[in-house]
C-alpha cells in the first residue's frame, strides 16, 4: 500500500502538534500522564498570581493553578482552581496559602496537610494570602511617608509664617540680645552678692561664733532656767508639806478646842444637844411670835390689854 505526501505531512503535524502540546504543559508543571484532584480556594486577593504556578508542598511542586476566576456575585472574590497530584492526600484542614519568592514568583503553599479526615475531589480549602517582607515593610513604611508628609506641610506652613514675619523676629532678636547685655552687667552684681553670701555662710559656720555656738548657749540657758524652776517648785513643795504636817501634829498633840473637839465625846454630846435646844426655839418661835416680839399702835392700853389677856384672873379697870 502506497501512503500519499499528504498523509504523511498531516501525520506529521499532528504528531509535532501533540509533543508541543505535552510539552508546553510540561513547562507548566502539569503531568497530563498522571491523575488529579481539583480542589478551589477562595481569595479576596491574590496577589499577581497566575495560571500555570506552582502548587507546592514542603517546597516540592504537586500541581499546578488550572484556572481563576472572579466571583462577581461575591464582592468579586477570586475562586482560583487547585489541580493536584491524586497521590498526595489533602486533608480539609489544609490551608491554601499564596505566597513569593524573593525574585517576586507566586506559588500556591499547602500547610498542615496531616490535620483531619482526607479532602475529596472538588472541595474547597482555606485560602491565605501571605504579605512577605515586600508587603510588610510597604505597610509600614506608608504610614510613616503619610506623617512626613504631614510634618513637611506644616513646616513649610511654619517657614511661610516666619517669612511674613520677618520684622517681629528681627525686634524680637533685638530684645534677646538688650537682654543678654542687662545680664552680663548684671554679673558683677551677682558676683559681689554671691561673695557676700559667702562670707555669711562662712560667719555662720564658724564653731566659735556661728549658729552652733548660739544653739549651744540657748540649750545651756535654758537647762539653767529649767533647773532654778524645778528647784524653787520643790523647796516650796516640801514647805507646804512640812506647815501641813506640824498643823497635823499640833491638832494631835494639844490641848485646845480644835483637837477637844476632835477627840472629846461629851464635848461633841452637849455641842450636839445645844443644836436641839435651838432648833426647837426657832420653832416656838415661829408657831408664837407674840410670846416674844410686842407691837403697839396705842401704847400703855396695848400693854394693858396685853397684860390682862396674860392674866384673865385680873379684874379690868373702870
Amino acid at each position: 500500500m502506497k501512503i500519499s505526501k499528504e498523509f504523511k505531512v498531516g501525520l506529521l503535524a499532528v504528531i509535532s502538534l501533540s509533543i508541543l502540546y505535552l510539552g508546553f504543559n510540561f513547562l507548566k508543571g502539569s503531568n497530563l500522564l498522571s491523575p488529579y484532584n481539583t480542589y478551589y480556594a477562595v481569595y479576596d486577593n491574590i496577589d499577581g498570581l497566575n495560571v500555570s504556578n506552582p502548587i507546592l508542598i514542603n517546597g516540592f511542586a504537586v500541581g499546578r493553578v488550572s484556572d481563576i476566576e472572579i466571583l462577581q456575585n461575591q464582592q468579586n472574590k477570586l475562586l482560583v482552581s487547585l489541580d493536584i497530584d491524586r497521590k498526595q492526600t489533602i486533608a480539609t484542614g489544609t490551608w491554601a496559602t499564596i505566597k513569593s519568592d524573593i525574585l517576586g514568583s507566586k506559588a500556591v503553599h499547602l500547610d498542615s496537610i496531616s490535620v483531619g479526615a482526607p479532602a475529596g475531589d472538588g472541595d474547597t480549602l482555606n485560602a491565605y494570602l501571605y504579605k512577605g517582607i515586600t508587603e510588610q515593610l510597604s505597610s509600614t513604611a506608608m504610614p510613616l511617608v503619610d506623617q512626613m508628609e504631614v510634618t513637611l506641610s506644616n513646616l513649610n506652613t511654619i517657614l511661610a509664617n516666619l517669612a511674613n514675619n520677618e520684622d517681629n523676629i528681627n525686634q524680637v532678636i533685638a530684645n534677646f540680645k538688650n537682654t543678654s547685655s542687662n545680664l552680663a552687667s548684671g554679673t558683677s552684681k551677682l558676683g559681689a552678692m554671691s561673695t557676700k553670701l559667702d562670707q555669711l555662710l562662712t560667719e555662720l559656720n564658724d564653731p566659735q561664733t556661728g549658729v552652733a555656738a548660739l544653739v549651744a548657749k540657748m540649750n545651756q540657758l535654758a537647762d539653767t532656767v529649767n533647773s532654778l524652776e524645778l528647784d524653787a517648785m520643790m523647796t516650796s513643795t516640801k514647805k507646804t508639806i512640812d506647815e501641813f504636817g506640824n498643823t497635823i501634829r499640833e491638832i494631835n498633840e494639844g490641848d485646845g478646842n480644835l483637837n477637844r473637839l476632835l477627840k472629846d465625846d461629851e464635848l461633841y454630846q452637849n455641842m450636839t444637844k445645844t443644836m436641839e435646844d435651838l432648833d426647837k426655839l426657832f420653832i416656838d418661835m415661829r408657831e408664837n411670835p407674840k410670846r416674844y416680839v410686842h407691837f403697839s399702835i396705842f401704847g400703855k392700853k396695848d400693854k394693858q390689854a396685853q397684860e390682862n389677856e396674860e392674866d384673865p384672873t385680873e379684874p379690868l379697870e373702870e
